[in-house]
């Protein structure tokens, strides 16, 4: 199975970049994830702890 679908991907022009764009992608979104943890506040992380808890805001 794994070589039928290697030997269909290898007669595709320009199939080599599809890996890369994925991992660009993933890799800026864990930076961007990264990054809005380091700069969050503590209060975000409190509101967030206490939503599953608060019923007013429904």
């Amino acid at each position: 199975m794994l070589k039928f679908i290697k030997h269909h991907l290898d007669t595709i022009q320009g199939v080599d970049i599809y890996p890369v764009i994925s991992f660009v992608l993933f890799f800026g979104f864990f930076l961007g994830v990264l990054w809005w943890v380091g700069t969050a506040g503590k209060h975000a992380f409190d509101h967030m702890k206490q939503l599953p808890l608060n019923e007013q805001d429904n």
